[in-house]
């Protein structure tokens, strides 16, 4: 095992182990594919990362399956590139995730509500508008009713027109008074898994900062862990509820965890393109 193995080995295990999902993580991160891509780099650049070349192949045609890539000539000359929503999608989703955590202006006080009836054997579509809530950074107070501390109004009005006809509504609220346990903002929203989730990333990145800052990580140990870096991050972007600072216990970890994030990332990035870069040109 080499040295980025062990480095890898000691990051915990994220979905970005997962061929196809690594494979989108990479599509994403170093816009690979905006022009088109021998498909017999692939093979190689997910080696880097311990894939094998029938999982690797078996990535591609997933993701090409999902539309993230499109087929650009046959046989020897076959190459992929990026379909252009993707291109859209992943230009998008990379701003999303690289802001977030910033600092956000104080907190009005109000509420996004959503309400909602569907039937309860129509299990597809409640479960879908769940999804798809939980997504948008809303939670359960109780069945039919979800709400975020965040300005989420057109993403509620299309999950509203998502669902027509069933009866729903949108709701822009502000609490009046309420009992000290209500809203329960630590259940609700579930604060102390997701400051564990905080801490670990923490407690794996900083130790690879302070080798970051001695110069003490080669380029290919780079593009590994920053790949892991990425997924990690965007996976936090994906799951927090980005809830007001006026509404977060004391001493929450998400600007500790942003702070290591921010200088992994700087200091990753020059190292692992560098090293993707000549893979690509090798192949080429």
């Amino acid at each position: 095992m080499n040295r980025a193995d062990v480095a890898a080995a000691d990051l915990p295990r994220t979905r970005a182990d997962e061929p196809q999902h690594l494979l989108a993580t990479l599509l994403g991160t170093y816009a690979i594919g905006r022009e088109p891509v021998r498909a017999g780099v692939f093979p190689r650049l997910l080696a880097e990362f311990g894939i094998s070349p029938a999982g690797s192949r078996n990535a591609l045609s997933r993701v090409a399956r999902r539309g993230l890539l499109e087929r650009d000539g046959e046989g020897r000359a076959r190459a992929y590139r990026m379909t252009a929503s993707a291109r859209e999608k992943q230009a998008r989703r990379t701003r999303q995730f690289m802001s977030f955590g910033q600092p956000t202006p104080p907190w009005d006080g109000r509420w996004t509500m959503v309400l909602f009836s569907l039937p309860e054997n129509d299990r597809t579509a409640r479960q879908a508008l769940r999804t798809r809530l939980t997504r948008a950074g809303f939670r359960s107070l109780r069945d039919g009713v979800w709400g975020t501390p965040r300005d989420r109004q057109a993403e509620a009005a299309d999950l509203v027109l998502a669902i027509a006809p069933a009866p729903a509504a949108v709701l822009r609220a502000e609490l009046v008074t309420a009992s000290t346990s209500f809203p329960d903002i630590d259940r609700m929203f579930g604060l102390a898994d997701l400051r564990a989730a905080y801490e670990l990333f923490t407690g794996s990145f900083e130790p690879v900062c302070a080798r970051a800052r001695t110069a003490d990580i080669p380029a290919r140990e780079a593009l590994v862990i920053r790949t892991r870096l990425m997924d990690e991050w965007r996976e936090f972007a994906d799951t927090d509820p980005d809830l007001p600072d006026e509404l977060l216990p004391g001493g929450w970890p998400r600007n500790r965890a942003r702070a290591v994030f921010t200088e992994l990332d700087a200091a990753l990035a020059p190292l692992a393109t560098e090293y993707l870069n000549g893979l690509l040109a090798a192949r080429a």
